[in-house]
């Protein structure tokens, strides 16, 4: 507890010094020291290998750095540009991208999302109440993840040691093999069409779209269909386009393909037991791909667009997204 009290104080620290450092170099260079020091121990003690820091203002990267190893059979350090999957948190370039689109006069957040479907979704428990835009966005649609979603979305990049690796434990979810994969709108359309061979009826709540929110990966991932259909463009593309190369996140990617593979850290089961790589057919709920010093770059960026000074987007649009 000491550790982690010590680690908070350094941290206010560094943002202080962080705005005066032209003034007070010597005290801001002994407090990055002293962080890293910090880090660094914290790091020795840990249950996993290794591990990046950011930490930004509205104005500028204050810090950043790795800690302990990407591959610990290689002895590979983990360092700010260590590339890896950042699950969940790939949700918030939906709500930027969606915003852009909104911004370009693709989409509206209240319209229904059965505008821009190519097949429709609607919740049979409350059929004629339409679920908008909005209501995928702030996780009130009424889509829930069901067996299907966990195990059939998340696919072994290759095919090496396959009958042992489909057997791994990943929690609620399963990998499943490489054969299986199939483009994101079937998946899709397979599990919220009524058309669908994996529909049920229990895929969505008995809840009106609106009424309570309930987290939902594939609300999220139909949320980025419906950027594609609305812009005409895939949604890596269109992520690619309107937020990493105009902040230069050029280490970041949609999935292994899209990435320098050899820079990724391994993910670890136990200290020395790594997992083996995998995709997600829903990509855009959680497989962006990123280091330390690109992902700085977009907190920066949202810290900016919090305090009205943002790149990406209008600042009502940021009002809007925050």
């Amino acid at each position: 507890m000491k550790n982690i009290i010590f680690f908070f104080s350094i941290s206010a620290v560094l943002v202080a010094c962080g705005n005066n450092k032209k003034v007070q170099p010597d005290e801001y260079t002994l407090t990055k020291n002293a962080l890293t020091d910090t880090l660094t121990k914290i790091g020795d003690t840990t249950l996993f290998n290794g591990f990046g820091v950011a930490i930004v203002s509205d104005k500028e990267v204050l810090y950043q750095n790795g800690f302990g190893y990407a591959n610990v059979e290689k002895k590979a350090k983990y360092i700010e540009h260590t590339i890896q999957n950042i699950a969940s948190i790939s949700k918030t370039f939906i709500g930027i991208a969606m915003l852009k689109a909104q911004e370009l006069g693709k989409l509206k957040l209240d319209d229904s999302i059965n505008k821009y479907l190519p097949f429709k979704v609607s919740n049979s428990f409350n059929d004629g109440i339409p679920i908008t835009i909005r209501h995928l966005v702030t996780h009130t649609s009424t889509i829930e993840d069901k067996e299907d979603y966990l195990y059939r979305a998340w696919i072994l990049h290759d095919t090496v040691n396959e009958a042992h690796n489909l057997k791994i434990d990943i929690g609620e979810c399963r990998f499943s093999a490489k054969s299986t994969e199939i483009p994101m709108e079937e998946f899709l359309k397979n599990i919220l069409c009524k058309e669908g061979k994996w529909y049920k009826k229990e895929n969505f709540s008995k809840r009106k779209p609106g009424e309570i929110y309930f987290y939902s990966n594939l609300g999220a991932t139909l949320a980025a269909l419906i950027i594609e259909k609305a812009t005409g463009t895939t949604y890596d593309k269109f992520t690619t386009q309107y937020i990493l190369q105009p902040l230069k996140m050029s280490s970041s990617g949609w999935g292994l393909n899209a990435i320098d593979i050899s820079k990724h850290t391994k993910l670890y089961i136990n200290k020395t037991t790594a997992y083996p790589f995998y995709s997600c057919i829903t990509y855009p709920d959680g497989s962006m791909i990123t280091s330390t010093a690109d992902f700085s770059k977009y907190m920066l960026e949202l810290m900016k667009g919090y305090f009205g000074n943002g790149t990406l987007l209008s600042q009502e649009s940021y009002k809007e997204y925050f």
